[in-house]
């Protein structure tokens, strides 16, 4: 998975980001960022609950049944993280300061976990 997620980032336009692939990997892999998007996880999966019920062949299920992962904790917030700093938003705006202040507003990651939420849920 870890190495999928590194492709992903190895296909961002060279001009969208403001890091160097090292550094949005050291960014995906602190403690502290990593808490960040379990919190946007979590609140994206509030939203799935919230959402109606449509049948199949729509990716409700998958949703569903990943917001249920999400909300026990039973999913890869490691690869997450990763997903979130292969934003093209996320990635042009991070700036890596060892200590773990990245510049990263709570709003982006929250709206790069939303558009990524169907792939994170296997859909």
């Amino acid at each position: 998975m870890r190495r999928l997620l590194m492709v992903l980032l190895l296909m961002l336009p060279a001009a969208a980001h403001a890091e160097t692939f090292q550094n949005l990997g050291k960014i995906a892999d602190d403690p502290g960022f990593q808490e960040r998007v379990r919190v946007a996880m979590a609140s994206a999966a509030q939203a799935v609950y919230n959402e109606a019920v449509v049948p199949p062949p729509s990716s409700y299920a998958a949703r569903h049944a990943f917001a249920i992962k999400v909300e026990a904790g039973s999913y890869n917030v490691a690869a997450a993280s990763f997903v979130v700093v292969s934003n093209t938003t996320v990635a042009a705006e991070a700036s890596f300061i060892a200590g773990g202040t990245f510049s990263i507003p709570d709003a982006d990651i929250s709206n790069a976990i939303s558009a990524s939420f169907n792939g994170l849920a296997g859909f």
